[in-house]
């Protein structure tokens, strides 16, 4: 409520409470509105509404938990393990492949 005064111009702060959920998602918005008080006469309302975007600062990552693995000849494959630090609303789609030209003789 703004109190009488012989000021021209006043301002008028309010909080409104954001949540934070710990998901990683894509930012949101809602909308917050401005109306007169019934029985107040003689105020216009110049901007009646105003956007708010909440940027999403939950990130994730992904990683392979160890950066070498040893793997045996006969066994014809070696098991590598991704880790994902985060949550998520939707999946997320990995892709782990070779790089040529990578194997080297005596390690």
């Amino acid at each position: 409520m703004f109190q009488g005064s012989e000021s021209d111009n006043q301002t008028l702060c309010t909080d409104i409470t954001v949540f934070d959920d710990l998901i990683y998602e894509a930012s949101e918005s809602f909308t917050v509105s401005l109306t007169i008080a019934e029985g107040t006469t003689g105020v216009g309302v110049h901007i009646p509404s105003a956007t708010i975007t909440i940027v999403d600062d939950d990130y994730l990552t992904v990683r392979f938990e160890a950066s070498s693995y040893n793997a045996r000849e006969e066994e014809e494959h070696v098991q590598v393990c991704l880790k994902l630090t985060g949550r998520s609303e939707t999946m997320v789609d990995c892709l782990v492949s070779t790089e040529p030209d990578t194997a080297q003789q005596g390690n």
